[in-house]
């Protein structure tokens, strides 16, 4: 997928449907794009968060982690203020576990809540906070520095 930024520039996307690595070649108009092209002007790709690939083709390598990371429990619901609340977040993989997940959670007013992370085992961990205004509030969690797809939510605090 495709997205104009503007200035000659596009942001590309693609989801891998096999677990191998891809090659990936840039075209534009079906004619290749080379690192180096007309004028000189010097062809950048930035591939998650590397920026030391200049040009077409390159390989894209696929991690090959098991890592499946969810979130659960009634922090994630509407909830009373000025009580705690827990989110509980599990983390399963093949590989040692990078120490606790982040979670940050915003209030409506866009203040940050403090969050306690505290391991209840290797691969389960609970996430304490507690709701000091009425309003939405937005809660992110991520895992050795990566956000867990799926986890940003918007959480509706009505009590």
């Amino acid at each position: 997928m495709a997205h104009a930024l503007g200035q000659h520039k596009y942001d590309i996307s693609f989801v891998p449907k096999e677990s191998t690595d891809h090659t990936i070649s840039v075209r534009f108009n079906n004619e290749p794009v080379p690192g180096y092209f007309q004028h000189q002007a010097r062809l950048s790709i930035q591939y998650s968060n590397r920026t030391d690939i200049t040009g077409s083709p390159f390989i894209s390598r696929l991690a090959t982690s098991t890592l499946q990371v969810t979130a659960s429990g009634p922090g994630l619901e509407r909830v009373p203020i000025e009580e705690p609340v827990e989110i509980w977040v599990n983390i399963a993989s093949d590989q040692p576990a990078s120490g606790p997940p982040e979670v940050i959670v915003t209030d409506s007013k866009g203040t940050r809540l403090n969050v306690e992370v505290t391991p209840q085992s290797n691969e389960r961990f609970m996430a304490v906070y507690i709701p000091r205004s009425v309003g939405n509030h937005h809660v992110d969690i991520s895992y050795g520095g990566d956000p867990i797809h799926g986890t940003a939510c918007l959480i509706e605090r009505i009590f």
